[in-house]
């Protein structure tokens, strides 16, 4: 079965081996029936949502020949994939001072996703590091400028989905520089 993502439609069609003749089908969604309509062959499941994926099975009253019975399908597995949205970094908020020698860790998450979702951390709009979590150990001067995540998820091999995190600023000041300037005020030099 082709990938279907939130929003997509599909048919599924429940058919008789050896032409045997069917005079009612039943569809289920895992152990829960569906539908039960004489004659219908089809259940077309439109718009789908998240909760519509699982295993769906069909079962047909067949004349065996001998006598009648139902008769159920193997059952087709259908997965509803759902594009990332809403990529964020914490801690927030977008904007961060810290020292040097500091430690600093970044998380990127998003709000819905289907699995696998991949990140990738950008520096000043530079790849740096893939994964949720991004850990700046020994902070220096060099870790100063924006940061931002990127989480994809794909579908299939045509369809690719990315989220972008808004930018975070991260300023980082020399140590001895915040003392310095906090004793010069204090002693009004």
């Amino acid at each position: 079965m082709r990938p279907l993502q939130v929003e997509d439609s599909v048919t599924l069609c429940c058919r008789c081996w050896q032409n045997k003749s069917v005079t009612e089908v039943r569809f289920y969604h895992g152990d829960k029936k569906v539908r039960r309509f004489p004659m219908a062959t089809d259940l077309w499941l439109s718009t789908l949502q998240l909760h519509d994926s699982g295993n769906y099975s069909c079962a047909g009253w067949v004349n065996s020949g001998v006598s009648w019975k139902w008769v159920k399908s193997v059952p087709v597995a259908v997965t509803v994939h759902v594009p990332v949205a809403n990529a964020t970094i914490t801690p927030g908020p977008l904007s961060h001072q810290v020292h040097t020698g500091d430690p600093v860790t970044l998380r990127c998450s998003v709000q819905v996703g289907s699995a696998p979702v991949n990140f990738t951390w950008l520096h000043n709009g530079q790849e740096v590091a893939r994964g949720p979590v991004l850990d700046l150990e020994d902070i220096n001067v060099g870790h100063s400028g924006t940061y931002q995540c990127v989480a994809t998820n794909k579908l299939d091999e045509y369809r690719v989905f990315r989220a972008l995190s808004p930018e975070l600023a991260l300023e980082v000041t020399p140590q001895g520089h915040w003392n310095r300037g906090g004793v010069a005020e204090l002693l009004g030099l």
